[in-house]
């Protein structure tokens, strides 16, 4: 049986935990898996404080390399935290408070120990500002190519020190109790190369997550304020159960036929049953059933006599104007478009306009080349 988080050392808490991460990536991982996980994590935060593993003065440099796994320690705990699943929306709202307060933990220490990129610093600088639409797409860009040549240089890592490790165990004497920890001491360059990449690559991942956690946050805020004020209160939603429904009518109502043939409307709305709202009002005379039949056959009219085609909604002026102020905005951004290309156009020299009249030309070249003419016609049906 595995002993409770909390009476493990750091470096067993973290492993645990990375574990967890290991196989949730995998989608391996269940729910109480996760939990143990995230708890294990949870641990070797704390004991990374509490310990004093890493010293405000201190850049990435003059971090040991054998304590730089733990500075992800605070992004594996918002990675197993946030894909906890849950169904009460109360309790996902304090698991992302959690999760946000770790991403943040975990960039302020990369910031304070300069491990932070150019473009991370320049998107934390930012903040939630929003910056305009071609910067953010070739920093997405930049992103992306970073984050896959991160890849495939921790797979190139990984695979060297696999091949190492075989080649250890194969020529280790049979005396040897322990052979790879010879392979891990010769190979301290590369694990601190693994370990800063790793660090490197969660701190682009964790800024792209902050935002979706704020973003849910704030859609679970809004949630919880909508239900507080559109919810009925107990006595007024059982009434409102209890409450018969009326049955609408135009024009037409219940009537009463007094002495002398004289009638008295008393329901507009139509009928309702002895016991509804009219039978609550003060002397309201009780209502035979026989008086439904006449809404009855109002709602049987309205149902047969009504429109075999849907009702327009507006009128053709108002569709024209519409339509005038969608083709007013097109041309806009037509010309703008026009504009735009003349200026780049302009800015361009005559030697640069050449290389891109010939780049197209051996496009179109190229295209002719793979598509000759004919070749999609069918055999059955050539062109004329």
């Amino acid at each position: 049986m595995a002993s409770p988080a909390e009476d493990l050392p750091l470096a067993a808490a973290f492993a645990r935990g990375l574990e967890v991460f290991t196989r949730m990536q995998s989608g391996d991982a269940d729910a109480d898996a996760l939990a143990s996980g995230a708890a294990a994590m949870r641990h070797a935060v704390a004991r990374v404080d509490v310990e004093g593993v890493f010293s405000r003065d201190e850049t990435k440099d003059d971090v040991p390399t054998e304590n730089l796994r733990f500075l992800l320690a605070p992004w594996y705990l918002a990675e197993l935290a946030s894909r906890a699943p849950t169904r009460d929306p109360a309790a996902r709202e304090r698991s992302l408070v959690e999760v946000s307060a770790m991403y943040e933990a975990f960039l302020e220490r990369c910031e304070r120990h300069d491990m932070l990129s150019e473009s991370a610093k320049r998107t934390r600088a930012r903040g939630t500002e929003a910056c305009d639409p071609a910067t953010a797409r070739d920093e997405k860009v930049a992103r992306f190519k970073r984050e896959r040549a991160i890849r495939q240089r921790l797979e190139s890592l990984d695979s060297t020190r696999v091949e190492r490790t075989r080649k250890a165990l194969a020529e280790a004497d049979w005396d040897d109790e322990n052979p790879e920890a010879s392979v891990a001491t010769q190979n301290e360059a590369e694990e601190r190369e693994r370990w800063l990449l790793l660090v490197e690559d969660a701190a682009a991942k964790a800024l792209d997550a902050a935002a979706s956690v704020e973003l849910e946050r704030a859609m679970l805020a809004r949630r919880a304020e909508s239900h507080s004020t559109d919810a009925p209160d107990a006595s007024e939603a059982d009434d409102a159960r209890r409450r018969p429904r009326r049955i609408e009518s135009s024009g037409m109502g219940n009537y009463i036929i007094g002495p002398g043939g004289t009638i008295t409307q008393i329901s507009a709305g139509g009928f309702v049953p002895p016991g509804g709202d009219l039978a609550l009002e003060k002397n309201a005379p009780f209502l035979p059933t026989t008086f439904a039949f006449a809404d009855r056959r109002a709602a049987a009219a309205r149902g047969v006599f009504r429109p075999s085609h849907i009702l327009p909604t507006m009128t053709v002026e108002q569709a024209g104007e519409i339509e005038y102020a969608e083709l007013v905005e097109r041309t806009r951004r037509e010309e703008e478009t026009k504009a735009r290309r003349a200026a780049e156009d302009a800015a361009l020299t005559a030697e640069e306009r050449e290389t891109r009249e010939l780049a197209k030309a051996r496009s179109w070249d190229e295209f002719k080349d793979d598509n000759p003419f004919g070749h999609g016609n069918s055999k059955l049906r050539p062109c004329s």
